[in-house]
C-alpha cells in the first residue's frame, strides 16, 4: 500500500505521461556550476550544496539542489540532435544541506516544455509553448489530484540559451516545478 504522498507522486507522473510528456532520469550528482546555470545570485541560499568527498569528476561533484539543470541538459541534447520540440518531466529528490550536516531530501516533479510539442497534423499549425500552455498544464496537474490534497505550484518561464551560443533560441522553455511535500 502506498502512502498518500506516494499516491500523489504516482498520479502526477501518470498524468504527465498521459499528457504526452516523456519521463527523464537525470543524475543526482551534478557540477557545482549548476547554481550559475540557473543564474542564481552569488549569495543565494540555493547555491549551498552537499559536496561529495570522493567525487567521480568535477561534473559529478555535488548533490543536486534542483531537477531543472539536469532537465535543461536533456533539452540541449535533444536540440543538438535536431529535436526542436518536446515535453519532458522528472520525479526525483533534491538535496538541501541542513545545519546538522545531514540533508533534507524533498521529492519534486519538474516538467520542461520546449518548442512546439504535441501532435502535428494538416489541420492545425503547431504552436510554440508559452506561459499560458505551462499554466494550463500546472492547473490540469493540480486538478488531477483528489480534493483533500494541497499542491504548491511554482511557475517559472525561462529562455534557454544553448551552451555554445550567446543568443537564445527563438522559443521559450517553460518550467513547472510541482512540490509534492505539502498536503492537508
Amino acid at each position: 500500500s502506498l502512502t498518500p504522498q506516494q499516491q500523489v507522486v504516482r498520479r502526477l507522473s501518470r498524468y504527465a505521461a498521459d499528457q504526452g510528456l516523456s519521463e527523464a532520469i537525470t543524475y543526482r550528482f551534478v557540477p557545482e556550476a549548476d547554481g550559475g546555470r540557473l543564474h542564481l545570485p552569488a549569495d543565494d541560499d540555493r547555491r549551498r550544496v552537499i559536496r561529495l568527498s570522493n567525487a567521480l569528476s568535477d561534473e559529478m561533484a555535488v548533490m543536486r539542489r534542483s531537477l531543472l539543470p539536469g532537465l535543461l541538459r536533456a533539452v540541449e541534447r535533444n536540440q543538438s540532435h535536431q529535436r526542436r520540440d518536446g515535453a519532458i518531466f522528472e520525479v526525483g529528490r533534491t538535496y538541501i544541506p541542513e545545519v546538522d550536516g545531514l540533508a533534507d531530501e524533498p521529492e519534486e516533479l519538474t516538467a520542461v516544455l520546449f518548442g512546439a510539442p504535441g501532435a502535428r497534423g494538416w489541420r492545425q499549425a503547431p504552436a510554440d509553448v508559452d506561459v499560458w500552455s505551462a499554466t494550463g498544464l500546472a492547473i490540469a496537474m493540480a486538478a488531477s489530484l483528489p480534493p483533500p490534497s494541497l499542491l504548491l505550484v511554482v511557475l517559472t518561464v525561462l529562455t534557454l540559451a544553448s551552451s555554445g551560443s550567446s543568443s537564445p533560441p527563438p522559443y521559450p522553455v517553460v518550467v513547472i516545478p510541482l512540490s509534492t511535500d505539502i498536503f492537508l
